[in-house]
């Protein structure tokens, strides 16, 4: 951390690239001091989250996310000030990553601020770029990211590799509500530029839906989420492919945001866990959304519980007549199972006709081996993503 006496300011290299505060290729401008976060910056650093993005960060929340991570010592932020006011800041959440027999620490970049007046400075290079130098020769081994089209270019900028299209696969709920609201996030921009044809496309979808294939299994529900039950689940299918380790700390802490509310799905054959969902619920501008957040088997035995998981998702459907959206990452569940349950992707028609699908981007760090294990960080085929590596979910 800081020295003793002052502050310590980070080196940052190279010219600002486009990003979220549209650096546009600027020089980096010397008046303003690059640093790592100290305990005394979280009210600041709050503040300038409610200034950017209109909504309360929380001391709960902050805790819960950043300073409370328990795969992380410390918190992993780094500040941009002026004038001893803090106007920007790049916060990352650290997740324990596995592959095969393979573990490490990653860092993902998320709730990225910089106030109003001070864009187009270099900011989010300056601030991205000190950050990538300050973990090189410590524990993070890569970072990456699910950038949108406005902020991918400036990733690139910067050195890191493009890996593929993340589809999600939605199911509209409630068509015509939700093509009638009008909202500033994800979720919004989708419905907002549907058009006619791509909202009878989306009705045609959920009516045409047919029936999978289930298991003979009991669904029990919960409103909490049993870690150990869950990572003994996980223990006994561990996929081999790149994705956060379901350690029991990690469903103790992962599910625990106070903006949060969980339920869990457990599906039961004979008396035993045989699978799991854990489902999100939020509000987005107008627009209720339940995210289908984390699936259980998702290694090798996923293949043969795609029955299991479809019984999982019918008892999501059955429970979401108020939701107007239900969203799932693509991985784990077959598109046949999710196409037959009336969910589309929104990398093809007619969701792609008014969506832009995120993409994966990586980082490698202190090594040119862009690897984890005896894994490619560049190619999809070698991930295993849920909504739960993501920080925004």
């Amino acid at each position: 951390m800081c020295r003793p006496g002052g502050r310590r300011t980070m080196a940052s290299k190279g010219k600002g690239a486009e990003g979220l505060d549209g650096d546009g290729g600027k020089e980096p401008d010397s008046e303003y001091e690059v640093r790592p976060f100290e305990p005394g910056d979280r009210g600041e650093v709050c503040s300038l989250y409610g200034s950017v993005f209109g909504e309360t960060a929380t001391v709960e929340w902050f805790d819960w996310k950043y300073a409370e991570n328990p795969f992380f010592e410390g918190v992993p932020i780094v500040l941009a000030e002026r004038d001893g006011r803090i106007v920007g800041a790049r916060p990352f959440f650290a997740l324990e990553m596995y592959a095969g027999d393979r573990r490490t620490l990653a860092l993902q970049p998320g709730d990225t601020m910089v106030h109003p007046e001070h864009r187009r400075r270099g900011l989010f290079s300056r601030m991205t770029e000190a950050a990538i130098e300050r973990y090189d020769d410590r524990e993070p081994a890569f970072f990456f990211n699910f950038p949108n089209d406005r902020s991918r270019p400036g990733y690139l900028d910067m050195g890191w590799r493009l890996v593929s299209e993340t589809p999600i696969h939605y199911r509209i709920q409630n068509p015509a509500g939700v093509l009638g609201v009008r909202t500033d996030n994800r979720v919004g921009e989708l419905v907002d530029r549907c058009s006619r044809s791509v909202a009878a496309g989306v009705l045609d979808a959920i009516e045409g839906f047919s029936t999978v294939p289930t298991a003979d299994v009991t669904i029990e529900r919960r409103s909490d989420v049993p870690a150990a039950a869950l990572a003994g689940l996980y223990g006994s299918d561990v996929p081999e492919r790149i994705h956060a380790r379901r350690s029991e700390r990690f469903y103790q802490w992962r599910f625990a945001n106070p903006r949060g509310t969980y339920t869990t799905y457990l599906a039961r054959r004979d008396g035993d866990l045989v699978g799991s969902a854990v489902v999100g619920s939020q509000r987005e501008g107008g627009t209720t959304v339940r995210k289908l957040l984390d699936f259980l088997p998702m290694g090798a035995a996923a293949a043969g519980s795609q029955d299991v998981l479809a019984s999982l998702l019918e008892a999501l459907i059955a429970d979401s007549d108020s939701a107007d959206i239900l969203a799932v990452h693509g991985g784990v569940l077959d598109e046949d199972v999710l196409a037959g349950l009336g969910f589309l992707p929104d990398d093809s028609f007619p969701l792609a006709r008014c969506s832009s699908p995120t993409t994966l981007v990586v980082r490698s760090v202190g090594t040119e081996e862009w690897t984890l294990g005896d894994r490619d960080l560049t190619s999809i085929e070698d991930w295993q993503l849920s909504f739960a590596e993501r920080d925004t979910a």
